[in-house]
C-alpha cells in the first residue's frame, strides 16, 4: 500500500525503527513510537557526591565507581539511605550491552531473529556475554549496588538509589512522579568497556495492518495509519510519553524545535539513537518471557552466590538453549 502512496515515503522514517520490523527483510509493520534505554540520575545526589551532574558513567568501570561514591550510609551506619545503582539486568539491557561488542554482535543466530528463527543463542561462543559479566561483576562489588528486581523506578524517584537504567518512555512519568524534588538528569547507556562502539536498541511500538480481505476497511485502516505515522500526531506523542518521532519531518517543526528548547532531556535518547548501530536490534525469539527472567536471575545468582563467570554462561546458554529447542519440538511444521 505504501507504494501506491506517492506522498508517504519510507524515506522519511529513522533507519533503526525501521529495521526493528523486519523479518527476512521486508517490513512488516510501521514503527509508531521508538524508545530507547537512558541512564537516569540524580543530579542532586551527584553534587553531593563530588560528581559532575552534567555527565554521567560513560563505561561499567565509570558506573562502579560512581555507584561507590554515590552510596550513603544512614547516620548510625547501620543500613543504607541511598545506593548508587539500582537494577538487574535483563534481557532489554543485554540485547544492547552485547549488541555494541566487536563493532556488532547479537544474543542468538539469525541476527537476533530478524534474518530467520532463531535455534541457539551465540553469546557463549564468541565472549561477548563473559565480557559483560565480568564487567558488572566489578560494579557490584563496588557495594552501591541494589539488586532489585521490582520497584526500581520508585526507588529512585523515592531518592532511595541515585541511578537506574529505564526507556526514555518513562522520562514524563520520572519527571511527574519526582515533582521537583530534585533534579533529574539523563545520559547514554554506559558502554561495557572502551572497546565497546556504544549503541542501544529501539524499543517501542509499531503498527501492524492485517489483511481481512475487506477493501474498505483496509483503505480506512490506512488512512488510520498514515495519521499516526503523520508529523503532527507522531510530536503530540512524543510531548505526552517520553517516546521520540519516528518521522524525520516532525524534527524539522518548529514546534519540535520548541519544545526540545524548553525540555532537554528529550533529546538525549533521539540523539543517542542517531549515533548507534541501527543494526543493535531488539532480539526475536520464543519463550521471550522465560529468556528474560532466566537471564535476570543467572545474574543475580552468579552475583550473590560469587559464581563464576564461566559456569554462568555455560548455564544461562544451555537453559535458554533447550528453551528454543523446547518451543521448535512443541511447533513443528
Amino acid at each position: 500500500m505504501a507504494a501506491r502512496a506517492p506522498s508517504f515515503s519510507l524515506a522519511h522514517f529513522l533507519n533503526g525503527p525501521l529495521l526493528s520490523v523486519t523479518y527476512k527483510g521486508p517490513l512488516l509493520g510501521m514503527p509508531f513510537n521508538a524508545s530507547t534505554i537512558l541512564l537516569y540520575y540524580n543530579k542532586d545526589a551527584f553534587r553531593e557526591a563530588s560528581l559532575d551532574p552534567k555527565r554521567g558513567p560513560q563505561d561499567l568501570d565509570e558506573l562502579a565507581q560512581y555507584s561507590a561514591k554515590l552510596l550513603k550510609l544512614r547516620g548510625d551506619g547501620k543500613g543504607v539511605e541511598r545506593y548508587g545503582f539500582a537494577g538487574v539486568p535483563t534481557t532489554y539491557e543485554l540485547v544492547s550491552w552485547i549488541g555494541q561488542q566487536n563493532g556488532l554482535s547479537y544474543l542468538t543466530d539469525q541476527a537476533n531473529g530478524h534474518d530467520g528463527d532463531v535455534t541457539r543463542v551465540v553469546f557463549d561462543r564468541d565472549g561477548t556475554l563473559a565480557t559483560f559479566l565480568d564487567g558488572w561483576r566489578k560494579v557490584y562489588a563496588s557495594g552501591g549496588v541494589a539488586n532489585l528486581t521490582s520497584d526500581v523506578t520508585q526507588q529512585f524517584v523515592a531518592g532511595r538509589t541515585a541511578m537506574m537504567a529505564a526507556s526514555t518512555s518513562s522520562l514524563s512519568t520520572v519527571l511527574e512522579a519526582i515533582g521537583g524534588r530534585f533534579e533529574l538528569g539523563v545520559g547514554f547507556l554506559p558502554r561495557v568497556n572502551d572497546a565497546a562502539t556504544g549503541g542501544v536498541n529501539v524499543g517501542g511500538g509499531a503498527i501492524f495492518l492485517l489483511d481481512n480481505g475487506k477493501d474498505s476497511e483496509k483503505r480506512e485502516s490506512w488512512e488510520f495509519l498514515k495519521f499516526l505515522m503523520g508529523k503532527e500526531a507522531q510530536l503530540y506523542w512524543h510531548e505526552k510519553t517520553g517516546y521520540f518521532p519516528t518521522n524525520h519531518l516532525t524534527y524539522e517543526m518548529e514546534e519540535f524545535k520548541d519544545h526540545i528548547a524548553q525540555n532537554p532531556l528529550f533529546e538525549v535518547a533521539i540523539n543517542q539513537l542517531l549515533a548507534s548501530n541501527p543494526e543493535v536490534q531488539s532480539v526475536w525469539w520464543p519463550n521471550s518471557y522465560q529468556a528474560y527472567y532466566e537471564i535476570q536471575n543467572g545474574i543475580r545468582e552468579m552475583l550473590e552466590q560469587n559464581l563464576s563467570t564461566e559456569a554462568t554462561v555455560e548455564k544461562l546458554a544451555a537453559t535458554l538453549n533447550r528453551f528454543i529447542d523446547d518451543y521448535h519440538k512443541m511447533n513443528q511444521p
